[in-house]
């Protein structure tokens, strides 16, 4: 999952200044708006890393950390029983364009992530996000200048707590409906009653308001063409180039960037395949190279090179199969999906790729926590016994049972008995070595249980346009919880609970949805976490998509200095305003 983008860090390091570092990507995207569920991606995020600005960055230590270049404070109060967050944004915080941030960003990333349909974008269609969550509980969203003024009282025994928010004064800038400045320097967020959000500091990437609103969220921040005119920066980079046949972005120091300056003159993103890595580090092609999946073969490679660093630790980033409910008629029964789960050796899968990096690697029980974080239970005690032989006579005997298809002990496979065809579904996979190793795996396991599986190499619009029966992929996240009702969740529209942008597989529970939804409203963290441990239970009696396992994230660099893994969504770009060469 790559649901939080712009995370800009500017820890201290010393070092001489250089000249370039290239890192490469291992996958490709087609747009600029990393917000969107069209465009969103964990390799968009690492060209946006030092780019686009956001109140807190997610450390190496995959801890929310105050962004002090983009806010001077940020605090989170209640009053009058609403949750109220106020930022102060820092007076020297502006876009490449030389245009203030303002309150006006926080109003139009409000606005977008909403979901709510009053706002539209510039076309009058709906904004199109990767999620909503957090925003959806915002009531209101206003700027002043000064700050805004909490008072504290007691009245009869009873603390009372008021905000003042001062209105512009003659000749400021435009204000909105209520009188209030968009144009402040300070960010007045009010929750609704009753749904405060604990996990706030995760809230309000953003983007230059004054550019999104003019060229469109859905098209305009999304098209590679003007993106170094559109995608301004408020970070220590900006983009300078885009080289999109070539899946390759350059980033030069943003001349108006306030804060304590980049040491790399240039950085370069730039696509290339896991199996050219190790090489291309030795030979200079590169100087970071962070694969989509580490394996052994690149542990050996880069022992045999004295040059080459690496750092593989555990990380929010899981792989996956995911099933689209409304692809295949066949795949929206549950006990066809539940049938797939139990005859896929998932210990097999691992023994033959991520296994062999980390030999204490299990299969993962939970659709929203990582083995190693807090709150984590194992829910998939029914499918243990996956892929073995009493999985597979489980899974036939759950297939027995789903209408329109039949056994046929002649050639040991299921058919549809309208057209007599092979019960067949397409998996799709990204086609390098370890999701091509466990697509072989998991076509050779379903044929145990009569499902013929037909592999393909997916393209990057088949997840936004749903256009698949299976696909394996990974989401990479952090400990925020918030985000899985992005994924799991829907949105109730005419009495139809509607899958949410990033639920790609179009699962929908509207009761499982609500629990989520109510999580994200709870009153504390524990609480959050006890609701989607409620979430993860439903959803392994649902099973929308096979957990796998929890990936390791890998780096491997050489000729360069600062690096620090990052387990999050966050990449191994987050710090790279503080890399140095050797």
């Amino acid at each position: 999952m790559a649901l939080t983008v712009g995370a800009i860090a500017v820890p201290s390091v010393s070092g001489a200044s250089g000249t370039s570092v290239i890192e490469t990507l291992g996958g490709t995207f087609t747009g600029f708006n990393n917000f969107s569920s069209a465009n969103n991606s964990f390799y968009l995020g690492q060209v946006l890393n030092q780019i686009l600005p956001s109140p807190f960055y997610l450390n190496n230590g995959a801890k929310n950390v105050l962004n002090k270049d983009i806010v001077k404070s940020a605090t989170s109060d209640t009053v009058n029983g609403r949750q109220v967050v106020t930022y102060v944004i820092n007076p020297k915080a502006v876009w490449s364009d030389g245009v203030q941030i303002t309150a006006d960003d926080f109003i139009y990333m409000f606005h977008a992530s909403s979901g709510d349909p009053q706002y539209t974008d510039v076309d009058g269609s709906a904004f199109d996000v990767a999620g909503t969550s957090g925003y959806e509980q915002i009531a209101s969203v206003v700027g002043s200048t000064p700050n805004p003024t909490v008072t504290t009282s007691v009245v009869k025994g009873k603390t009372k707590t008021t905000v003042s928010v001062t209105k512009c004064e003659a000749g400021s800038n435009a204000t909105d409906n209520a009188g209030l400045c968009p144009n402040g320097k300070t960010v007045t967020v009010t929750f609704q009653a009753g749904k405060p959000y604990p996990e706030w500091q995760g809230l309000f990437g953003l983007l230059p308001a004054h550019i999104s609103r003019a060229v469109g969220w859905n098209s305009g921040m999304q098209d590679p063409a003007s993106a170094v005119q559109n995608i301004l920066s408020a970070g220590p980079y900006k983009l300078s180039n885009v080289d999109q046949a070539n899946s390759t972005y350059t980033e030069v120091k943003n001349p108006r960037w306030w804060g304590k300056p980049g040491i790399i003159d240039t950085l370069v993103f730039t696509n290339v395949a896991d199996t050219q890595g190790i090489a291309g580090l030795g030979n200079g092609d590169f100087q970071v190279f962070q694969p989509t999946t580490v394996t052994r073969d690149m542990l050996n490679q880069a022992l045999g090179q004295p040059d080459v660093a690496k750092s593989v630790i555990p990380a929010y980033t899981f792989e996956h199969l995911d099933f689209n409910i409304t692809h295949n008629p066949f795949m929206a029964n549950v006990n066809v999906r539940k049938a797939i789960a139990l005859g896929i050796n998932r210990n097999d899968i691992i023994a033959a790729t991520v296994g062999q990096v980390n030999a204490k690697t299990k299969p993962l029980n939970s659709f929203m926590f990582m083995a190693n974080q807090p709150g984590y239970v194992d829910h998939g005690a029914a499918y243990v016994n996956a892929g073995t032989a009493t999985g597979v006579a489980a899974a036939k005997n759950l297939l027995n049972g789903v209408p329109g298809i039949t056994y046929s002990s002649s050639d040991q496979k299921y058919h549809v008995d309208s057209t007599g065809d092979p019960l067949t579904f397409v998996l799709q996979e990204k086609g390098n070595i370890t999701r091509s190793t466990e697509a072989q795996i998991i076509q050779g396991d379903l044929k145990k249980i009569g499902i013929t599986v037909t592999i393909v190499v997916r393209s990057n619009a088949t997840l936004p346009d749903g256009n698949f029966d299976m696909v394996i992929f990974g989401w990479a996240g952090s400990p925020l919880l918030s985000g899985w009702v992005n994924i799991y969740g829907c949105t109730v529209t005419n009495s139809v609970c509607v899958p949410n942008a990033s639920n790609y597989g179009n699962f929908s529970n509207a009761a499982v949805s609500n629990t989520m939804s109510d999580a994200n409203a709870a009153s504390s963290f524990s609480a959050e976490v006890s609701g989607y441990q409620a979430a993860d239970t439903a959803l392994w009696n649902l099973m929308p998509t096979l957990p796998l396992y929890q990936s390791p994230t890998a780096i491997f660099w050489t000729g360069v200095g600062g690096i620090k893994n990052n387990p999050t969504q966050a990449g191994a770009s987050w710090n790279a305003q503080v890399w140095t060469r050797n």
